[in-house]
């Protein structure tokens, strides 16, 4: 029951409403008795019953009592339809979720105003890397209430780490890029665009020291750094959709790559 430690519910309230669900606990009971489940309009193969609680698949059916809770931590991010669907289907699932996903999503005044504010990134044809870390791409979002928005994308993975900061020079961008590599490693390239910052002598040679390949996206064309880019406006839309939302500017980036990280990706599932 893995999937559980991914829905902002409890094991014990999941057991609990789904035994007084009007309809959850006709399957229960079916299920507890060996009595085929099409009378009930499904297949016998459709649900399993796993301590108690209902599954479909390897995701949890949730009780109509506890899917407001799972649709506000859904809606966390304001990650927009797609986006909630993709991390809703990861663990979860009741009859309806889909449209009530959509209907979420639609009533709130901030993904509704920013919605179509961002036209696609186009971004450039990139050679898919052979593994995790080996290309990285980099770029800084901002000014965003005063502060900068360190922003690193990992090619293959599309793993993505945020910064913070009231300062975006070589040394500062250097020692972030340390701490990553303390953690993942060197990467074998690393692509930024042309700002004074990744081309200073000071951050070239930090790179050519670490034996890291160093390319710039050409200027005036940013797409040739999209997913640096797409991640900068990825970004930028969650963070219009929380701007009447509580809380610092770090703590709204925490949400969104919390939520980020948690949603399946298109190109690598």
């Amino acid at each position: 029951m893995n999937q559980i430690s991914s829905i902002p519910v409890k094991y014990e309230e999941i057991l609990s409403h789904t035994r007084t669900d009007p309809d959850l606990s006709k399957i229960v009971n079916a299920l507890e008795q060996g009595t085929s489940l099409k009378s009930l309009g499904y297949e016998d193969n459709q649900f399993t019953l796993e301590h108690g609680c209902l599954l479909r698949g390897q995701q949890v059916v949730i009780p109509s009592a506890l899917r407001k809770r799972v649709l506000d931590e859904l809606h966390t991010a304001h990650q927009g339809i797609v986006k909630m669907k993709a991390l809703a289907r990861s663990y979860c699932y009741w009859s309806g979720m889909d449209k009530e996903i959509e209907r979420v999503a639609r009533s709130c005044s901030s993904c509704s105003v920013n919605a179509n504010e961002n036209a696609k990134v186009e971004v450039h044809p990139w050679e898919l890397p052979d593994g995790a870390w080996q290309r990285i791409h980099i770029d800084f979002a901002g000014p965003i209430k005063g502060q900068m928005i360190l922003v690193i994308v990992d090619a293959y993975s599309k793993w993505t780490e945020l910064f913070v900061t009231k300062t975006t020079t070589s040394t500062w961008v250097i020692n972030k890029l340390r701490q990553l590599f303390t953690c993942f490693g060197l990467p074998v390239t690393l692509v930024s665009d042309n700002g004074s910052q990744f081309t200073s002598k000071e951050f070239e040679d930090f790179l050519r020291e670490q034996g890291i390949s160093h390319l710039t996206s050409a200027p005036y064309h940013p797409s040739s750094n999209g997913l640096a880019e797409r991640g900068v406006q990825s970004m930028k839309q969650s963070l219009r959709k929380m701007s009447e939302d509580g809380g610092t500017l770090e703590s709204k980036i925490q949400n969104f790559l919390i939520q980020y990280r948690r949603s399946p990706h298109s190109s690598t599932g």
